[in-house]
């Protein structure tokens, strides 16, 4: 919102206990085209913070009160690297893959907790999951949870051959072995890609979806 404007802040200092912080300006640095990053971060804030929910809100477009724009994830951290002081967001594999330093955030239980796989999985344990499987995980409440995470969908057709499938039943079927492949042997690599595994919960809901799958009425197995 551009209320603080350096890092030696009252209230900085407060949430940084013994920790000696420069009176350096603030710089906001965040996406300016149409990120699901920016949905994510703008769904936590607005959570959290009824000024920011009214006057700026959640999206994947929004309009920032302070603040530079920059492209993609690289264009964000290209310009925090090159600005004293900068500050903001990136998706988690890219602030992983790339080293870079990230703020432990205090989640909805009270605690600081900072990104990590674990902690983003923690994060989607207990979430309410709809028939349609349309997830969506906000300041989730568990004391291990990552505050600000979000979620990566793929949709399809139940009946794919129906649907007009390009390739027909061939295609189809080769459509359900990627997804019980994700579902199955892909959830234990997706850590070499920096990404979070699914809970139990979601994972097999999932499968079950997955299993659903038909082609001109007839299964395509789970």
């Amino acid at each position: 919102m551009g209320n603080i404007k350096t890092w030696d802040d009252a209230k900085i200092k407060a949430l940084n206990p013994g920790v000696s912080l420069p009176s350096t300006s603030i710089t906001v640095v965040h996406r300016s085209d149409s990120s699901g990053t920016t949905a994510g971060f703008t769904a936590f804030l607005s959570a959290v913070d009824p000024e920011f929910k009214s006057k700026v809100g959640e999206g994947k477009d929004v309009q920032w009160p302070v603040g530079t724009g920059a492209k993609g994830n690289a264009g964000v951290a290209g310009a925090i690297q090159q600005t004293t002081g900068a500050v903001g967001y990136v998706e988690q594999a890219y602030a992983l893959q790339n080293n870079f330093t990230y703020a432990s955030v205090k989640n909805k239980a009270g605690n600081f907790v900072a990104p990590s796989l674990q902690s983003t999985s923690a994060a989607a344990q207990g979430v309410t999951v709809p028939a349609n499987l349309g997830v969506k995980v906000s300041n989730p409440s568990g004391a291990q949870s990552y505050p600000i995470t979000s979620q990566t969908f793929i949709v399809v057709n139940k009946d794919l051959c129906k649907a007009g499938i390009p390739g027909g039943e061939a295609a189809a079927k080769g459509v359900a072995r990627f997804l019980n492949y994700g579902l199955g042997e892909g959830q234990a690599i997706l850590a070499k890609a920096d990404y979070a595994a699914l809970p139990a919960e979601i994972l097999s809901k999932s499968k079950e979806a997955a299993s659903s799958l038909q082609c001109n009425g007839a299964s395509l197995g789970g």
